[in-house]
């Protein structure tokens, strides 16, 4: 009988110790921002015939920028950098001056609509991250030199930015 109650327990504790490793090796299901950032990740990737990993840097760029998201899903204007290339055009982002050329870096995390001081921030919902095809025109002919992308939670919405690093010659 002892014996019996001793297999009973180890058999009891082995079926234990199995199901709770059953889960183990699967992925969490992905989130929306997750998913669209994998989306626009391999969008941009094929818009421009290469295979970029999301750049950290420039993730953590975005982010920032995405955090000053208020309430209503707006920007401020003054709260995305803003960027001049001499003899060009001003643009959202940063650049830097180095080794006779600039790195620029491209920001999109909002839409022209909006009330002027503040702009609508790109949201991303099922429906859209559903009907999502193919990447952006590459007219321009010249690929970024990296890529970042993140997404950020807010209020219940999802929010996307993307940031493209040029490297261009003076």
């Amino acid at each position: 009988m002892k014996k019996m109650k001793r297999l009973v327990a180890i058999l009891l504790a082995s079926v234990l110790a199995l199901a709770m490793l059953t889960a183990c090796g699967e992925e969490a299901p992905q989130s929306l921002g997750q998913r669209a950032e994998k989306v626009l990740m391999d969008s941009l990737n094929k818009a421009y015939n290469t295979s970029y990993e999301n750049d950290a840097d420039l993730k953590n760029k975005v982010t920032a920028v995405l955090n000053k998201i208020d309430e209503n899903g707006e920007i401020a204007a003054t709260d995305i950098p803003l960027a001049y290339l001499e003899g060009s055009y001003n643009f959202p982002g940063y650049l830097e001056e180095k080794d006779n050329t600039y790195i620029a870096t491209y920001l999109m995390v909002a839409s022209a609509s909006g009330s002027g001081k503040k702009l609508k921030a790109l949201e991303v919902t099922e429906e859209s991250l559903k009907n999502a095809t193919s990447g952006p025109s590459t007219s321009s002919g010249k690929k970024p030199d990296a890529i970042g992308v993140a997404s950020i939670e807010k209020n219940g919405k999802t929010y996307i930015g993307v940031a493209l690093k040029m490297v261009i010659n003076k």
